[in-house]
């Protein structure tokens, strides 16, 4: 989609008069612009000694043209022949020529090639000229396509400043339009809808319908990033109307592919496969590629919330985004294709990782609330300005110099505050989002191979009962001791598997009404044997006696093992406390707490990782807490480990409340 803020439509400076009817179809019509150009063209190259500043117009606005029809290949071809026609920098249709040109580069190599293009025309500009201000405009949108956001600001923002002086209010609106895409990328959605309304203002007072078209539908794409769907279709139905009025297929076509999206976020998926569907259509009639797999993408997401894993797979093999990775993951999890989730669950995080660039994402913070910062100061300075008018130029011109030492200061401030804030910010984020997926995939995977062991495990059980039978009480002894021997052992791995079932979440609990006065008298003397001689163990129950909803058996086995760690703990003995409280009225909290060594901040942070242990091999598998955290998390609850090396650890059990007692 081209992008709201088009220098093109403002910067394109044409000299002959003859030409503004040319220029004029470009945005009602690119396609019989590009015809009309044509012809020209080709009646000028039949003529001796033409005009080589009207051929150079012709060809920028063929070149307008095809970026308007979305043929960049072909509006870079035009900006070059115009370009070898008018080679000198400070020329006005030299300017709309290289403007023409960046448009429409999106590769690393040529965006770079226009950047340092552009960079070295603005040396030929008057600074806070029309030409000097379209240039910077270019400059900004460069900077924003090569992920440079940080830049891109400073260079929008100093546009939009510089382009308030009288009789440059459309290089203004162009800059805000820039500006507001930017400011979208950054999450500051509140300020890119006013940058937005600027452009959305301009253009209904103009009557330019392509313009209001694609601004209505950035306009949609900020409101989805808030997921505020209603305001968002509502702006893609406005972008869509303007678009038919127009006949811009890509424009419907895009309109209908945004609404998909929404849709789906929705949960209404029958109008969403419509709308999608239409896109994909229309792109495949444009042969627009990559357009083409996006909307595939959407088909393939439709399909995997439908249920529909492997018709999700076959859609979502097209596009390589870290978003369809992790589509691809559901559905082969959903497959029983454990292995191959497992690797594109891994995929996803690997492209997600490189495609987030947080260095730039803390210097464009930063330049914002520059930007911010110093609309504010300007305000500042025109009041003072107005009010020291009568005072002598060399007082005003020290209270200036005052003031920008003051705001410079005031800035770094801010900008080295903001940086770090930002900075941790994202790296919490960032660890927390990559743990919470490792280890949802690795439970999912757990989870089936613990079902499929299972499943082994019976048949192995029970030929090992069947044999038993058949050697009796009076058969081989040898044969028999070997039995038991296998029986005891397949007990062992039943506990092992209905652990990893407890890790992955997957067990079949049974809750019921448990009154916690009542529970731990009957599971006291249990804890104190397991505990050992050397532990105390206390146990507090609040009045009114609180009453959980939980699986009796699976609550046992937890504070089994909660017990079984503080023991460990407490090498030379100590005290076992464990205290019941309603912590709000929908939970019950269950608190073990031990006087034991306690854990460092390092083995704290991977307590309840699967496997993980500080105990010698041999000792301990590594999944007590993490069974405890998912029989928690399963039963609509949650754990919490609050521990200090050498004071102790607390491990709390929050468990709903049951609605009346047993």
């Amino acid at each position: 989609m081209p992008c709201a803020a088009n220098p093109q439509m403002v910067c394109m400076s044409i000299p002959d008069p003859t030409l503004r009817p040319i220029q004029a179809l470009v945005t009602q019509d690119a396609a019989k612009a590009l015809k009309a150009a044509q012809a020209e063209v080709i009646k000028l190259q039949g003529t001796a000694n033409s005009d080589p500043v009207h051929l150079a117009s012709l060809y920028a606005l063929e070149s307008q043209s095809y970026g308007m029809l979305e043929l960049d290949a072909d509006a870079r071809a035009a900006a070059k022949k115009g370009l070898s026609l008018m080679p000198q920098p400070s020329d006005p249709v030299h300017v709309s020529l290289l403007i023409a040109d960046a448009e429409n580069v999106y590769d690393d190599a040529g965006m770079k090639a226009a950047l340092a293009s552009i960079t070295a025309t603005r040396l030929a500009q008057i600074p806070g000229s029309i030409n000097d201000t379209c240039l910077l405009i270019t400059i900004g949108l460069l900077q924003m396509r090569m992920n440079h956001p940080e830049l891109a600001i400073q260079s929008l923002s100093q546009a939009h400043l510089a382009s308030g002086l009288p009789g440059m209010a459309d290089q203004k609106v162009m800059a805000a339009g820039t500006l507001s895409s930017v400011m979208g990328l950054l999450g500051d959605v509140q300020q890119a809808l006013n940058l937005n309304q600027e452009l959305i203002d301009w253009a209904t007072a103009r009557n330019a319908t392509l313009s209001l078209s694609i601004s209505e539908f950035l306009r949609g794409k900020l409101y989805a990033s808030i997921r505020n769907f209603a305001a968002a279709e509502d702006a893609f139905n406005d972008a869509r109307r303007l678009s038919m009025l127009i006949d811009d297929q890509l424009g419907i076509a895009f309109a209908d592919m945004n609404q998909c999206d929404a849709r789906i976020a929705t949960g209404q998926f029958d109008t969403a496969r419509t709308l999608c569907t239409s896109a994909v259509r229309a792109f495949t009639a444009t042969d627009s590629t990559d357009l083409i797999k996006e909307a595939r993408a959407l088909l393939g997401r439709i399909e995997l919330e439908q249920d529909h894993a492997d018709r999700a797979l076959a859609l979502l093999n097209a596009r390589r985004l870290p978003s369809v990775y992790q589509w691809r993951a559901h559905a082969n999890a959903a497959l029983g294709k454990y292995r191959e989730a497992f690797a594109d669950m891994t995929e996803s995080m690997r492209r997600y990782e490189e495609s987030t660039d947080d260095e730039h994402r803390l210097n464009a913070m930063a330049q914002r609330i520059k930007f911010e910062t110093t609309l504010k100061d300007q305000e500042l300075v025109k009041v003072r300005a107005d009010a020291a008018a009568a005072r002598s130029e060399a007082a005003r011109q020290a209270m200036l110099r005052n003031l920008v030492g003051l705001s410079a200061a005031s800035l770094l401030v801010i900008a080295v505050l903001a940086t770090w804030l930002w900075r941790r910010y994202k790296e919490i984020e960032s660890t927390r989002q990559a743990a919470e997926e490792r280890v949802s995939a690795i439970g999912r995977i757990t989870g089936g191979v613990a079902h499929e062991f299972n499943n082994m495990l019976t048949v192995v059980q029970q030929a090992a009962g069947l044999l038993a039978r058949r050697i009796g009480p009076s058969g081989d002894a040898t044969a028999a001791a070997l039995v038991v021997e296998i029986q005891q052992a397949g007990k062992s791995c039943a506990d092992t598997t209905t652990q990893l079932l407890g890790f992955a979440r997957q067990q079949n609990l049974h809750p019921e009404p448990v009154s916690m006065d009542e529970f731990f008298r009957d599971n006291l003397s249990m804890l104190e044997k397991l505990a050992g001689p050397l532990i105390r163990v206390q146990v507090h129950v609040e009045q009114p006696i609180p009453v959980s909803r939980a699986d009796r058996r699976q609550l046992t086995a937890a504070l089994q093992n909660l017990t079984a760690n503080a023991r460990d703990a407490m090498v030379d003995g100590g005290t076992l406390s464990i205290r019941v409280v309603s912590d709000t009225d929908c939970l019950v909290r269950i608190d073990v707490s031990d006087t034991g060594c306690g854990m460092t901040s390092d083995v704290l942070a991977r307590a309840t990782e699967p496997f993980y242990s500080t105990k010698p091999v041999g000792a301990g598998s590594g999944l007590g807490l993490s069974v405890v955290d998912g029989f928690a998390t399963q039963s609509g609850g949650s754990m919490v480990i609050v521990s200090t090396w050498r004071r102790g650890t607390t491990v709390s059990l929050r468990l709903p409340h049951a609605e009346k007692p047993p």
